[in-house]
């Protein structure tokens, strides 16, 4: 179907872009030609970019990193699950695509708001004389307005992930549990009303008498 397979696209990108800001060096600026990642800074210009140089400064922006770690791990979760309908068409599968979307958008939520609590430690504090959840003479860089941009992607893939669970037909197992469970509570529901009836009659029956 088109709109699944567009749904698809939509989700590998979003975990492309995800791994992206995770990885992505500039989540502050300095004007003097710093920056500051998740988990690596730079406090002059022409720092090479090791992807894999982990440098732990701050507890807000180590906190922050492995938010954003969940968040990817579980963008490409929602990746890997959504690719099942090539194999098959199951409703369970948006199902669970839709809810490892809406964690990945919570964990990011989550490092956006921890991040800044960051820029109040020494090394922050001396390139950009920031406070927490002040950045001083820094701005916001690209990797921090990314993750901005992708917790409202997240939300809006997660509702449309939910919003295709219910649009897709139940299976006939499900359809045949449904009738039998359906089946069994009016049967309850006819014993009890012969019950009642009968005591009703027992009772009528006696004061008659």
């Amino acid at each position: 179907h088109p709109v699944q397979y567009s749904h698809l696209i939509a989700i590998l990108l979003n975990a492309a872009l995800q791994f992206s800001a995770l990885v992505h060096p500039r989540w502050i600026d300095s004007a003097k030609g710093g920056y500051f990642g998740l988990y690596s800074y730079c406090a002059a210009t022409g720092c090479p970019f090791r992807m894999l140089a982990v440098k732990v400064f701050s507890k807000g922006f180590s906190i922050a990193a492995l938010l954003m770690l969940v968040a990817t791990i579980f963008s490409f979760l929602a990746a890997f699950s959504i690719t099942l309908l090539i194999l098959m068409r199951d409703r369970y599968v948006f199902l669970l695509s839709a809810s490892t979307q809406l964690i990945s958008a919570l964990a990011t939520l989550l490092a956006c708001v921890v991040y800044p609590w960051g820029w109040g430690s020494g090394k922050v504090r001396e390139i950009c004389l920031s406070y927490s959840y002040d950045p001083g003479v820094c701005e916001l860089g690209s990797g921090f307005i990314l993750a901005l941009v992708l917790v409202f992607d997240h939300f809006c893939l997660s509702l449309f992930g939910f919003m295709l669970t219910i649009k897709q037909p139940l299976r006939t197992s499900e359809i045949y549990s449904i009738s039998v469970y359906s089946t069994k509570q009016r049967k309850k529901l006819l014993r009890s009303h012969s019950y009642h009836g009968s005591l009703h009659s027992n009772g009528s029956s006696k004061m008659a008498t």
